[in-house]
């Protein structure tokens, strides 16, 4: 027999209470933290680099001689918070997917691996973290490698993330689906 979201085992309830939890810290960051720490001057077109998909030796430079010594140790701050900010939606992208492949049936079972992909993503906005560090400490000499070294792990970055939620999406509405057709079954084997 299949189950369904409206069968609410133990293991559905825990992780339900983990996703509303984490999804409040998640808008707590998005909202206010964030916004708070973040050294963007956007009418200017300056970016921090963690927004950016990617970025050369000169747009780092323009960043960096923007922000000067002062702004470059409030983006020091910016990075520290994002470091929780990524184990935040790390957690989130992970138990929602969690808990989307426990409750679509077999198709939850051939795509289980799919809940380490914000595992994957996190590695990457943290390594992307560490070289942006590397790359503060150096500023008065950036080397060039290591700019296009972290660019590509902020491709990469990007690009996990929008496979996770392009993931979390598709299962959300596959799991609608699946829901509304064993509902209509259900309907249709009960009439007389």
């Amino acid at each position: 027999m299949h189950q369904t979201i409206t069968e609410m085992t133990k293991s559905n309830k825990t992780l339900l209470i983990k996703i509303f939890v984490l999804a409040g810290l998640f808008l707590t960051f998005l909202i206010w933290l964030i916004p708070a720490f973040d050294i963007s001057n956007y009418q200017n077109e300056i970016y921090c680099l963690d927004v950016l998909s990617s970025y050369n030796v000169q747009i780092v430079s323009l960043l960096f001689n923007y922000l000067g010594n002062d702004g470059m140790g409030e983006y020091r701050t910016f990075l520290l918070v994002d470091t929780f900010y990524l184990l935040i939606y790390g957690g989130l992208s992970f138990y929602t997917l969690r808990f989307l492949l426990a409750n679509i049936g077999r198709l939850g079972n051939i795509l289980k691996y799919l809940i380490w992909l914000p595992i994957v993503l996190m590695l990457a906005d943290l390594t992307e973290n560490s070289l942006i560090f590397v790359l503060l400490y150096q500023f008065s000499n950036i080397n060039e490698n290591l700019v296009q070294i972290s660019s590509a792990v902020s491709t990469v970055k990007w690009f996990l993330a929008a496979v996770v939620v392009g993931s979390i999406i598709c299962l959300i509405f596959y799991g609608i689906l699946r829901y509304i057709f064993w509902k209509l079954k259900s309907q249709s084997t009960n009439l007389p």
